[in-house]
């Protein structure tokens, strides 16, 4: 399966953009819906959104990719893999990025808003720190996916698709060896 033709790359959140291309190049997955996650200083109601891709795969096939992504899961706590089942024959998944692993973006809104101002800055602090780290994480993450389809698919990964052929998009990305 490929990146489907509506998606347009540069729509794509620069941090996770390297890693939806990567994902859709394993043949039988594609990647859904994705955000590389957000700090909103200004939107009280929802201060911060955690970051997410959600892909599928065939059942039965690529456990060693879901292996690798948990492995690189269990070394970084803001990161975790969610499956959420699927259709017959298809297995869905979600890679989520946090801002806090200890409370989920919900929970974050209520915390905020029982803050005192002092305190909300602080809040604001943390969240801006940690953006910087969601976003290696990410690149980590692709490098971890760039590694699983060099051992285990093509050791020569731009002559794996990310694309529908007939789509004439020219995103090439540079990977570290």
């Amino acid at each position: 399966m490929t990146l489907v033709n509506y998606v347009k790359l540069r729509e794509l959140d620069d941090a996770i953009r390297p890693l939806v291309i990567n994902i859709n190049r394993i043949p039988g997955i594609y990647t859904q819906t994705t955000c590389e996650g957000h700090v909103w200083h200004d939107c009280p109601a929802f201060p911060t959104k955690d970051g997410w891709v959600h892909f599928s795969k065939p059942k039965n096939q690529h456990g060693g990719l879901v292996t690798t992504i948990q492995e690189y899961c269990k070394e970084n706590k803001f990161f975790s893999l969610t499956n959420w089942g699927g259709e017959p024959g298809i297995d869905q998944y979600t890679i989520n990025a946090a801002f806090d692993a200890e409370h989920d973006e919900y929970e974050r809104i209520d915390i905020l808003e029982s803050l005192s101002p002092e305190e909300k800055k602080e809040f604001w602090s943390k969240m801006d720190s940690q953006k910087p780290v969601l976003v290696a994480g990410w690149r980590d993450m692709n490098q971890v996916i760039v590694r699983y389809i060099k051992e285990n698919i093509n050791p020569d990964l731009f002559k794996l698709p990310y694309r529908n052929q007939n789509d004439h998009t020219d995103f090439r990305m540079h990977c570290r060896h």
